[in-house]
């Protein structure tokens, strides 16, 4: 049975929690099933915490630094016990939060073992991330701030800054400026009940500036994130809309690869006196082999074999054209010559200058004896006599279907005894270069078949043939698309 193999689509191997895969998914090379799936809102989410996440990491480095300075400070200066621990936690909590955004990242290939045991709560602060976003600003913004009342008025103006740099909607900007803000007015009262400030400077000098930074930091902020999601969200529905088309293709392909498929013959050929089997593995979805065989009158079987210049989807349609020829030309094909005439015509005439096809027909008449080939520019046929065991090329040289210089197709006869085996196939066989570069040729192909046993299935003869190919080639595969069709005379 013809046998066609498209071109293996690439698969994610799968992977668990412990295989070092990213706990915050990406999303700036989003995948097909992302594209359809992901609504818009839930896409700009995820590529807002994606971008946050870098911004965050050297937040909390900055945060940390400045804990441990703060740390000194109290602990030299003897300062009270609920300052001397707001100090450690403006540093722990920066520290954790960036080993927790490691874990995390997306742009890591792996999460390092000995970072292993912070996976609990890397899973917490992914499943919830932009939560974890807020939350982490508005507690380090209170560990800086309310154990030293008289000393952290500036952070009271420098904190609501820090969101510039992040991407978060309207309404959570809204909430956390809101915070700070209370923040700032409690911080306020607790300043003056404590006598660090006068009460007549409470509005004036601290609330209201720090109300006119924050609803000027949360409108710059709102801005620039209608910017960013406008940007976003038309790169993301071109990306969609280019899935779609991507999509629609593959479907086209698929079903052009499924018409091709049918084009092969179903089954073999095993009528007592001759046994036919071919196989074709395509480069691509849609390849430009083919193969095929015709019974005729009189004993008689005619195997075709072809190839288009290049593969794809324009191949597949001219090779469906020359299939449709071929089945209205069969009877003729007890004069193999007479019909590449003709199909050299439709060919020519239908197809781009620039397309051209080889075709190898091998006609096998048992009542006479002999085998006629007649060849478009085809690799030369392989003929194993039983007899001798020597393997032979049968040339019949000519121009290519589609040349626009004059030839003429001419006949080759050759005497045909039981056992014999003759080999077609297309340049995609010894042209199939190896780790070096050097091709498989000739000379190796002729060695597979004078090496098979004298009652070689053909089938196994084609199977041998393309695993030849695929050894030498290696880990590059076959270059272009294979076909090979054998042909063993029983009697």
């Amino acid at each position: 049975m013809g046998e066609i193999t498209g071109a293996r689509a690439g698969v994610r191997p799968s992977t668990g929690e412990g295989a070092g895969r990213p706990l915050l998914p990406r999303i700036d090379r989003p995948t097909i099933d992302e594209l359809t799936v992901l609504s818009e809102a839930e896409a700009l989410r995820r590529r807002m915490d994606q971008r946050n996440l870098p911004v965050l990491r050297w937040l909390s480095v900055g945060f940390a630094l400045t804990g441990i300075g703060l740390w000194i400070a109290a602990a030299v200066s003897r300062q009270g016990t609920l300052r001397v621990l707001g100090s450690v936690m403006t540093f722990v909590l920066p520290a954790l939060f960036y080993l927790v955004l490691r874990r995390i990242d997306p742009s890591r290939s792996g999460r390092p073992s000995r970072l292993a045991a912070l996976d609990p709560i890397a899973r917490a602060v992914a499943r919830s991330f932009r939560t974890a976003t807020l939350g982490y600003l508005g507690l380090q913004f209170l560990f800086l701030v309310f154990p030293r009342v008289e000393a952290s008025g500036p952070w009271l103006y420098l904190f609501p800054l820090v969101l510039v740099a992040i991407r978060i909607s309207v309404t959570e900007a809204a909430v956390l400026h809101g915070f700070y803000l209370a923040c700032s007015f409690v911080w306020t009262i607790l300043g003056t009940a404590a006598g660090a400030r006068p009460a007549e400077d409470t509005a004036d000098q601290t609330f209201l500036p720090s109300l006119v930074l924050n609803v000027i930091v949360w409108a710059g902020g709102a801005f620039a994130t209608w910017r960013y999601r406008r940007q976003f969200l038309a790169y993301w529905r071109d990306l969609r809309e280019r899935a779609r088309d991507s999509a629609r293709m593959r479907d086209e392909l698929e079903l052009a690869r499924r018409v091709q498929l049918s084009m092969l013959p179903r089954g073999e050929i095993a009528d007592g006196w001759i046994r036919v089997a071919g196989t074709s593995v395509p480069a691509t979805e849609v390849g430009g082999d083919y193969f095929d065989w015709f019974r005729l009158e009189g004993d008689r079987v005619a195997v075709v074999a072809g190839d288009v210049a290049g593969h794809g989807l324009a191949s597949g349609l001219i090779l469906s054209g020359l299939r449709s020829g071929l089945i209205l030309l069969a009877p003729e094909l007890t004069s193999p010559a007479a019909v590449l005439e003709k199909l050299q015509r439709m060919v020519r005439e239908t197809a781009s200058h620039r397309m051209f096809v080889t075709l190898a027909v091998l006609l096998l008449d048992r009542a006479r004896g002999e085998a006629v080939l007649a060849s478009a520019g085809h690799p030369p046929i392989l003929r194993r006599a039983a007899a001798t065991g020597e393997v032979e090329q049968l040339p019949a040289a000519s121009l290519p279907l589609g040349a626009r210089l004059r030839g003429t197709s001419r006949e080759t006869a050759v005497p045909m005894a039981p056992g014999d085996l003759f080999v077609l196939y297309t340049d995609g066989v010894y042209e199939a270069a190896g780790p070096d570069g050097e091709p498989f040729g000739f000379e190796r192909l002729s060695k597979v078949v004078a090496s098979a046993q004298p009652e070689v299935d053909p089938r196994e003869l084609c199977d041998a043939i393309l695993s030849a190919v695929r050894s030498w080639s290696g880990a590059g595969g076959v270059g272009d698309d294979a076909t090979v069709v054998a042909v063993r005379v029983e009697g």
